[in-house]
C-alpha cells in the first residue's frame, strides 16, 4: 500500500491514538505497510486513524486498492486535520515546484474522486453531473495542500495561471469512461479477495443506520445561559462582549445594505443598459402607447421618453455566470478593494459595474463576517430566481393586458370603484374620530388611567411605609379630584348616548311613515313609471368590482345584468383566452404569431378579429422576455423589471415582486458566527493566544472546540443539542434580542411522542389479546359457527319464500271476509322472517369476532417465531394511563383510557381557525349538547375569539410599541428617527426604473441610518425588546421599572 515516494524515504513511524503504524524503506523484506498493536490497548484502526494515513500512504490515488475507496473522502481527510489541530512537520510527501507537477497532481486527485464516486452513482448519471460542475469538487486542493505541507489556499496563489475546472473538465471528456470500464472489475476483484486488513478497516469504520447524520436543523436558547460560567460572573467582559455583538450586529446589517444596493444596481444596469454583442440583433424598448391604451396610464412618471423601461434578457450565451456568489465576490473587490485585472471570465461583471460605492465597511465586518453574509445573499439571489415568481409575473401581465384591450369598461371600473370604497372608508373613520362619543371616551380612559395609576403608588408606598402624611394628603386629594372629573365624564356619556337614541328613534319613526304613506302611490304609479332596475345594478357591479383585481376570475360578474352596449368579452371567455395565450408563449418559439398557429390552439374557439389583434400584439411584446430551457435562470428579472414597471404604469402596484434582494432600513440582521469569527472578534478579549494557543483564524477554523469552548458553555450546548435530536456543528445565529440558535446535524432516530411509540409497538407486536381459546379451540368454534350460520341463513330463506306465496295468494283472494285472517297471517310471517333476520345477524358478529381473535393469535406466533429467543433491547414505553382525572392532559387514544369523570361536568370545545379573527371558540355543556340533538331552543355561550390584536396586548407587543411611540415624539433622538424614517419613506428603492434615480435615493437613505442608530439601540428599547422574548435584563434603566416588569410577566 505504500507508494514510490514512500519507499524512497526512511523508515517513518506515525502514532495515532494507541496505534503506531511503521512504513518499512526499502530494506526491508516486505513492501507493505504493517500495524502493530499497543500491548495496552486492544482497539481496531479507526475511522480517523485511516483518515490520516491514507493520504500519508497513498501520494498517488490511482494505487490505492478499490476497496478502501468508498472509505477515502478528501474533505473528511480536511475536516479531520482541523480538527486535530496538529501541523505535520516531516518532509512533504508532494513536490509541486512547477506546473506540469500541480496538472499531474489534480489529475491523480481527481482519478481517485471519480472512483469513489462510481461505487454509488450510475456512469451516465454521474458524468452528466460531474460536466455540469463549475468548480472543483471541494476537497481535493485542500488534499494536495496537505500532502505539500502547504497553508490554506497556497495551491491557487502558486499556480494562478492553472485553471482548476478546465483541467476537470478535460478529465472528464478524456478519461471517464476508461474509469467508468474499470471500477466494476477492481471491485468485483477486490470483493472475491479481501485482504485482513481491508477488512478490519471496513468493519470498523461502518456505522450504523440509525447515526446517519441528515438535514441541518437549529435549536435555541438564551444567549447569557450558554455563555462562559467565568463570563457570567465578570460584569465588565459580559458588557463588552455584548456591546460587541451588538455593534457588530449594526455593522453587518449596513455591510449586507450596501452589497444588496451594489447587487440591485447591476441587476438595472443588466435590463436596462445590455452590451450590444450580447443580443444576435440590437433589443429595442416597448413604446408604453403601442402596448398599453391611453387611459391605463395612472402612474407615468416611470416612463422614459414615452418608453417603458427594460429590455429582453441576452439571446446569446455570456462568458461568465451572473449574479452568482464570484460575482458578488467581484463587486466586493471593484468597491471595497483592490481592482481586480480584467480578464476574459470577468469582462461580464466589468461591464455590469459602476463607478459608484455606498460607502466604507466597518472593521467589526471581518473577512469570515463578509464570506457568510456574501453567501446568505447568493442565496436570496438563488430563491428569487427560482421561485414562483416568474410564472405569477406572466399570469399577472397576461391578464392585466387581455382587459386593458378586450374588457376596458370592467378595468376601469375596478379602479372607480376602489377610489370609492377608499374615500367612504376615510369618511367614516373621520367621522368617529370627529364624534363626540369618541372623544369623551378617550377623556375619560385617559382620567380613569391616571387614577388608577395613583391608587397603586398610593397602596405601594403604604406597604413598604415609605409615606408622609403631607404625601398622603396629596395623594387622597389628587384621587378625590380624578374620582369627580370621572364621575362628570361618565354622566356626559351617559347623556350624550341617551341623545344619540332618541335620534335614531325618530329616524326609525320618520322613515316607517314615509314607507307606509308611499306604498298607495307605488301602487298606483306601478303600470306608468317602470322599476328603476339600474341602480340597483350599478350598485352592485361597484361592490363586486372593488374585488375584480388580477388574483381575481370575475365569473360572478357575468351572471349580472349589463348594459348591452358593452363590449367587453367576459370574464369566462377572458380566462379562457388566458390559457390559450399562456401556452403559446410557453411553447412557440417563433417571434410573432400567424394564423395557422394559432387554428392550432383555438380548434373550437371562434376568434373576433378584435381578440386576434389583441393576441398578436401581446405574444409579440411578451414572447422576448420568456426564457427557453438553455438560458440561465437570472434572465428571468428582465421580465420581472419589466412586469413591475407595467402594473405600476396602470396603477396596480400592490402586484409588483422583488427582483433584488432588499434590506430594510430599519432592520437589523442576526450575528451569523464560526469559529474563524470568534477569534477575530473575541480573540484579544478572551486571550485565546495566550490560553489556547490560537494564533490565526485557519487555525481556529481547525480546532473549533477549542475556540467555541472560549466563549461559550459546550457541556451545556451539546446537552441542548442532544435534547433536540442534534449534533452541533459550530455554527451559531444571535438575534438582537440576545436568542442564540445553535445549528447541527440531525441524527436518528428522532425524538417521537410517548403515544407514537405505543402506537408503532401496536402494529409492529400486536398484543394477544385475553381470551381462553387457543388457536385449535378457536378452529372448532369457527367451524360450529358457521354450521349455525347456514341453519339459520336456511331458515331466514325458508320465511321469506312463506312470506312471498303468502301475499300471492292475498292478491288472488277476492272475497273481504277473509281479508282479516290474510292480514293476521301476514304479519306474523313477517316478525318470523325479522327474527331469523336478527339470528342470522348475531351469528355473523359472533363468527367476525372469533375470526379476529384468530388473525391476532396468528400474529402473535408469528413474531414470536421471527424473534426466537432474543429479546428486544429497546425500551419498552410506559403504560398509557387508565383514568382520566378533572386535570389530566395527556395525548391518547379513547381505547386506551376509561374516563371516570361525571359528564356534567365535561365541556366539549370547537375551535374555528381564520385569517382575520385568528381562532373563534365555542364550549358547550354535555346537557347543552344533548338538548339541541333533541331539537329543543338552548341559549349559546358567547364565542371566545382571539385576534392578532389580543396577542400583542397579552404578549406586551401594544404596551413595547405604545412606549416606542412616546419615546420618538419625546426624545431628541426619537425626532431625529421619525426625521429620517420620513425621509426614507420618500425615496423608495422599489419604484427606482433607472440606475441614476436608483443610486441618488439609496445615498438619501444611508445618510438617515445614523441618526436612527441611537433611538434603536437605545438602552429602553432594547430592554423591553428582551423583555418580551423572556430574556434575562442586562441592566435596568428607570424607563423601565420592575412594575414593567411584573406587568410582562403577567402577561
Amino acid at each position: 500500500m505504500a507508494s514510490n515516494a514512500c519507499l524512497k524515504a526512511k523508515a517513518q513511524s506515525i502514532e495515532i491514538g494507541d496505534l503506531r503504524l511503521q512504513a518499512i524503506g526499502p530494506s526491508a523484506p516486505s513492501n507493505s505497510a504493517r500495524a502493530t498493536r499497543n500491548p495496552t490497548s486492544s482497539k481496531l484502526l479507526n475511522e480517523q486513524a485511516l483518515q490520516h494515513l491514507l493520504p500519508l500512504l497513498s501520494p498517488h490515488p490511482p494505487n490505492v486498492p478499490l476497496s478502501s475507496l468508498h472509505e477515502y473522502d478528501p474533505l473528511k481527510t480536511k475536516r479531520a486535520a482541523q480538527n486535530d489541530g496538529t501541523k505535520s512537520n516531516k518532509k512533504p510527501l508532494l513536490i509541486l515546484d512547477n506546473e506540469n507537477a500541480a496538472k499531474n497532481a489534480l489529475v491523480a486527485e481527481f482519478e481517485l474522486y471519480v472512483k469513489r464516486r462510481l461505487l454509488d452513482t450510475k456512469p451516465e448519471k454521474l458524468k452528466t453531473e460531474l460536466m455540469s460542475k463549475t468548480k472543483v469538487p471541494r476537497g481535493i486542493v485542500a488534499s494536495i495542500e496537505q500532502q505539500c505541507n502547504w497553508n490554506a489556499g497556497s495551491f491557487g496563489s502558486k499556480f494562478r495561471s492553472l485553471k482548476n475546472i478546465d483541467v476537470w473538465h478535460e478529465f472528464i471528456r478524456t478519461s471517464f469512461n476508461n474509469l467508468a470500464s474499470q471500477v466494476p472489475a477492481e471491485v468485483s476483484s477486490t470483493s472475491e479477495k479481501p485482504s485482513s486488513s481491508t477488512v478490519g478497516v471496513a468493519s470498523s469504520s461502518s456505522k450504523p443506520s440509525s447515526l446517519r447524520k441528515e438535514e441541518i436543523r437549529s435549536c435555541h436558547k438564551s444567549l447569557t445561559s450558554i455563555l462562559m460560567p467565568l463570563i457570567r460572573n465578570d460584569n465588565d467582559l459580559q458588557s463588552t462582549i455584548f456591546a460587541t455583538i451588538k455593534n457588530t450586529m449594526q455593522a453587518v446589517t449596513q455591510y449586507s445594505q450596501d452589497m444588496a444596493a451594489l447587487v440591485q444596481a447591476s441587476i438595472i444596469k443588466f435590463v436596462t443598459t445590455p452590451e450590444a454583442d450580447w443580443y444576435s440583433s440590437v433589443p429595442l424598448p416597448t413604446k408604453a402607447i403601442d402596448l398599453v391604451p391611453s387611459f391605463a396610464w395612472r402612474e407615468n412618471t416611470i416612463l422614459n421618453d414615452g418608453y417603458l423601461p427594460g429590455l429582453p434578457p441576452p439571446d446569446k450565451p455570456l462568458a461568465s455566470k451572473l449574479f452568482d456568489l464570484r460575482h458578488i465576490q467581484h463587486l466586493k473587490s471593484c468597491h471595497y478593494g483592490r481592482l481586480q485585472q480584467s480578464n476574459a471570465n470577468n469582462l461580464v461583471w466589468t461591464s455590469l459595474d459602476d463607478d459608484w460605492t455606498p460607502g466604507t465597511i466597518s472593521p467589526l465586518v471581518t473577512t469570515s463576517l463578509q464570506a457568510i453574509y456574501n453567501n446568505k445573499l447568493e442565496t436570496d439571489l438563488k430563491n428569487l430566481f427560482n421561485g414562483p415568481s416568474f410564472k405569477k409575473m406572466v399570469r399577472y401581465v397576461l391578464r392585466l393586458l387581455l382587459r386593458l384591450h378586450l374588457a376596458p369598461l370592467r378595468e376601469q371600473r375596478y379602479h372607480a370603484a376602489k377610489a370609492k370604497a377608499a374615500n367612504e372608508k376615510a369618511k367614516k373613520i373621520e367621522a368617529v374620530y370627529q364624534s363626540k362619543q369618541k372623544q369623551l371616551k378617550s377623556k375619560w380612559n385617559g382620567v380613569r388611567n391616571a387614577l388608577r395609576r395613583q391608587q397603586w403608588e398610593l397602596q405601594k408606598k403604604t406597604e413598604k411605609i415609605k409615606l408622609s402624611d403631607h404625601q398622603r394628603q396629596g395623594y387622597e386629594a389628587r384621587i378625590g379630584h380624578l374620582t369627580k372629573v370621572l364621575g362628570s365624564l361618565k354622566e356626559d356619556r351617559e347623556r350624550l348616548k341617551r341623545e344619540d337614541c332618541d335620534e335614531q328613534a325618530e329616524k326609525d319613526t320618520s322613515s316607517s311613515s314615509k314607507t307606509s304613506s308611499g306604498f298607495a302611490a307605488e301602487e298606483a304609479s306601478h303600470n306608468d313609471v317602470p322599476d328603476n332596475e339600474g341602480d340597483d345594478v350599478k350598485e352592485e357591479l361597484d361592490e363586486m368590482a372593488v374585488h375584480d383585481d388580477l388574483n381575481s376570475t370575475g365569473y360572478e360578474l357575468d351572471e349580472i345584468v349589463t348594459d348591452k352596449s358593452n363590449d367587453d368579452i367576459s370574464a369566462r371567455r377572458l380566462g379562457t383566452l388566458q390559457g390559450i395565450l399562456t401556452r403559446m408563449i410557453y411553447n412557440e418559439n417563433v417571434s410573432s404569431l400567424t394564423e395557422d398557429v394559432m387554428k392550432s390552439y383555438t380548434k373550437k374557439l371562434d376568434l373576433s378579429d378584435k381578440e386576434s389583434q389583441a393576441l398578436k400584439l401581446i405574444y409579440s411584446n411578451i414572447k422576448p422576455f420568456i426564457i427557453s430551457v438553455d438560458q440561465p435562470k437570472y434572465c428571468r428579472v428582465n421580465l420581472l423589471f419589466f412586469g413591475n414597471a407595467l402594473l405600476r404604469l396602470c396603477g396596480y402596484h400592490q402586484f409588483c415582486m422583488r427582483y433584488a434582494p432588499a434590506v430594510s432600513t430599519g432592520s437589523l440582521y442576526a450575528l451569523s458566527i464560526d469559529a474563524a469569527v470568534i477569534y477575530e472578534l473575541f480573540g484579544k478579549p478572551l486571550d485565546m493566544k495566550r490560553s489556547q494557543g490560537i494564533t490565526s483564524a485557519n487555525e481556529a477554523r481547525r480546532r473549533k472546540d477549542q475556540v467555541f469552548g472560549c466563549l461559550f458553555d459546550m457541556s451545556a450546548i451539546n446537552s441542548i443539542c442532544q435534547k433536540n435530536g442534534i449534533e452541533f456543528m459550530h455554527r451559531m445565529d444571535i438575534s438582537p434580542a440576545n436568542d442564540a440558535s445553535m445549528q447541527g446535524q440531525t441524527v436518528k432516530p428522532r425524538q417521537i411522542s410517548l403515544y407514537a411509540q405505543r402506537l408503532k409497538q401496536e402494529q409492529s407486536n400486536p398484543v394477544p389479546p385475553s381470551t381462553p381459546h387457543s388457536l385449535d379451540t378457536l378452529m372448532t368454534n369457527i367451524a360450529e359457527k358457521e354450521k349455525e350460520r347456514d341453519r339459520l341463513s336456511r331458515t331466514k330463506r325458508d320465511c321469506s319464500n312463506a312470506l312471498m306465496k303468502h301475499r300471492q295468494s292475498m292478491k288472488n283472494n277476492d272475497p273481504a271476509a277473509q281479508k282479516f285472517d290474510d292480514v293476521k297471517v301476514e304479519r306474523t310471517l313477517k316478525n318470523s322472517l325479522q327474527q331469523a333476520t336478527r339470528d342470522v345477524h348475531s351469528v355473523q358478529d359472533g363468527l367476525a369476532n372469533l375470526r379476529s381473535t384468530r388473525y391476532t393469535l396468528q400474529k402473535a406466533e408469528e413474531e414470536q417465531a421471527k424473534k426466537g429467543k432474543k429479546k428486544s433491547k429497546d425500551k419498552e414505553s410506559p403504560l398509557p394511563p387508565t383514568e382520566l382525572k378533572k386535570t389530566t392532559r395527556v395525548e391518547e387514544d379513547p381505547r386506551h383510557t376509561i374516563l371516570k369523570i361525571d359528564t356534567n361536568d365535561l365541556l366539549i370545545s370547537g375551535t374555528d381557525y381564520g385569517v382575520v379573527t385568528l381562532a373563534t371558540t365555542v364550549t358547550h355543556s354535555v346537557s347543552d349538547l344533548e338538548a339541541i340533538k333533541a331539537g329543543q331552543m338552548v341559549r349559546l355561550g358567547k364565542p371566545t375569539l382571539i385576534t392578532a390584536r389580543d396577542i400583542s396586548w397579552k404578549t406586551g407587543q401594544h404596551q413595547f410599541n405604545k412606549k416606542m411611540k412616546h419615546d420618538k415624539a419625546k426624545s431628541p433622538s426619537g425626532q431625529a428617527a421619525q426625521q429620517a424614517e420620513t425621509i426614507v419613506a420618500e425615496n423608495i428603492l422599489s419604484t427606482a426604473f433607472n440606475l441614476e434615480t436608483f443610486q441618488d435615493r439609496y445615498d438619501r437613505i444611508r445618510e438617515q441610518t445614523q441618526p436612527s442608530v441611537p433611538f434603536t439601540t437605545s438602552p429602553s428599547l432594547n430592554e423591553g425588546a428582551a423583555l418580551l422574548l423572556g430574556e434575562p435584563s442586562l441592566s435596568k434603566p428607570r424607563s423601565w421599572s420592575r412594575r414593567n416588569v411584573n406587568t410582562l410577566k403577567k402577561l
